[in-house]
C-alpha cells in the first residue's frame, strides 16, 4: 500500500499531462512491479491492459523522495514502452506527457478546479494542491488583480494521500506492488 501511495505523485502527474487517448479495448494501463516476471505478455482483461516489470520494491523504500520520483518515472516509461508497440498505439501522446513531466521538474502542483472571484472582482481564491511522494497538501491561495499572491494558508493536508480526482474515459497509469 505504501508503494502504491508513493508512486501516485508521478503517476498522477503523468496522467494529468496525458489527456485523452482512445483505444479499442483498454481504458487503463496497469504496470505491475514484481520481483520476478512470471508473465512477460501484455494482457488486457475487462479494459485493463497489464504488464509486469521486474523491480525490487524493497529498494524503493531506501531512496530519498527525488530518487523515488525518478524511479517511478523510469518504471512508467519502461512499462509503457513495452505496452505501446504491443497494442499498436501511437507513441506521440505518451512521449509528450513524459516531456511535460520533465519540464515540470517532476513537481506535481496545480490549482484544483477554477479560481473563484470575489464579488468586487479584486481578488481570486482557489485551492493550490501540492502532491509530493509522502504527502498531499491543499493550500488556500488568494491572488490580486495583478496575479500577485496575497495569501497562502494550509487548508487540507494528509501525510499519505488526499483524494481529489475526476473520472473520464482515458488511459490512466498505475504501478502497484
Amino acid at each position: 500500500m505504501q508503494f502504491r501511495d508513493e508512486i501516485r505523485c508521478i503517476a498522477s502527474l503523468y496522467e494529468r499531462y496525458f489527456g485523452k487517448y482512445k483505444t479499442n479495448d483498454a481504458w487503463k494501463v496497469l504496470i505491475s512491479c514484481v520481483s520476478e516476471v512470471t508473465d512477460p505478455r501484455v494482457v488486457t482483461y475487462g479494459g485493463v491492459c497489464e504488464t509486469q516489470i521486474q523491480f525490487p520494491v524493497d529498494s524503493f523504500f531506501l531512496m530519498n523522495d527525488q530518487q523515488k520520483k525518478q524511479v517511478t518515472f523510469d518504471l512508467l516509461r519502461k512499462g509503457l514502452h513495452k505496452v505501446i508497440p504491443e497494442k499498436g498505439w501511437d507513441s506521440d501522446s505518451f512521449e509528450q506527457a513524459f516531456s511535460k513531466v520533465i519540464e515540470a521538474d517532476m513537481r506535481n502542483e496545480w490549482i484544483w478546479r477554477k479560481l473563484i472571484s470575489s464579488p468586487d472582482r479584486r481578488l481570486k481564491a482557489g485551492l493550490y494542491i501540492v502532491h509530493e511522494v509522502t504527502f498531499v497538501m491543499g493550500n488556500l491561495i488568494v491572488i490580486d488583480k495583478s496575479d500577485q499572491e496575497v495569501l497562502r494558508t494550509e487548508a487540507l493536508g494528509s501525510p499519505k494521500r488526499m483524494g481529489l480526482c475526476s473520472t473520464s474515459r482515458k488511459i490512466t497509469m498505475g504501478i502497484f506492488e
